[in-house]
């Protein structure tokens, strides 16, 4: 099947005939298989842009990356987290990454574990990368910290994601949005406040 085939709903069946579970992550119901803000925009992008490389900071169980390997077949995923997803993740959340990546992108994605201040030098490295979402730490502190690591390894027409920037348990999520914008980094931006949010720049040209 080639990614240009592939609407929401066919990836949706995809991920959920791999883990039966995943139904109930995505908030699917029977009445309407509604993606939230997050997800819908990654399909989006994947499949508008084609993204040579996706960065994940916070991927947990590989439900986001596993929507843009499925929709962008040929996109290189580099993503990094906690075991376990961490703080924010729940026990066997690893075993689903691997399990997922294996399934959806095989060869074209690297895990990196651990805290990403740690693995700075890592991600860096194999910048710049077209497609980014900061989803780890959901501090204050540590979201500003990987948007200053984020910022490192961008390119031109790249485009950042923050997630959860009106989630009413991390509302300043949303003011560090606000200065990402005033940093004037990009040529366009659209937030979705549906649901718990998300904020997307596109990085100037």
């Amino acid at each position: 099947m080639q990614d240009s085939d592939l609407n929401n709903n066919e990836v949706i069946n995809i991920l959920t005939r791999l883990d039966k579970s995943l139904i109930e992550k995505l908030e699917l119901n029977k009445e309407n298989k509604k993606l939230g803000p997050l997800w819908s925009s990654l399909i989006f992008l994947s499949k508008t842009k084609k993204p040579k490389k996706f960065l994940e900071i916070g991927c947990q169980s590989g439900i986001s990356s596993s929507m843009v390997a499925l929709s962008s077949i040929n996109t290189e995923l580099f993503l990094f987290d906690f075991p376990n997803g961490g703080s924010g993740g729940f026990e066997g959340s690893q075993y689903f990454l691997e399990k997922h990546m294996e399934s959806f992108a095989k060869n074209r994605y690297q895990i990196t574990y651990g805290e990403s201040q740690k693995n700075k030098d890592v991600i860096i490295e194999n910048g710049p990368y077209d497609l980014i979402n900061i989803d780890g730490d959901h501090s204050y502190e540590g979201a500003k910290a990987d948007w200053e690591i984020v910022k490192k390894c961008i390119s031109k027409n790249s485009i950042v994601l923050l997630d959860d920037i009106t989630n009413q348990h991390h509302t300043y999520l949303l003011d560090l949005f606000n200065e990402m914008l005033n940093e004037n980094l990009h040529s366009d931006f659209y937030i979705n406040k549906n649901e718990t949010g998300v904020g997307v720049l596109f990085i100037k040209e």
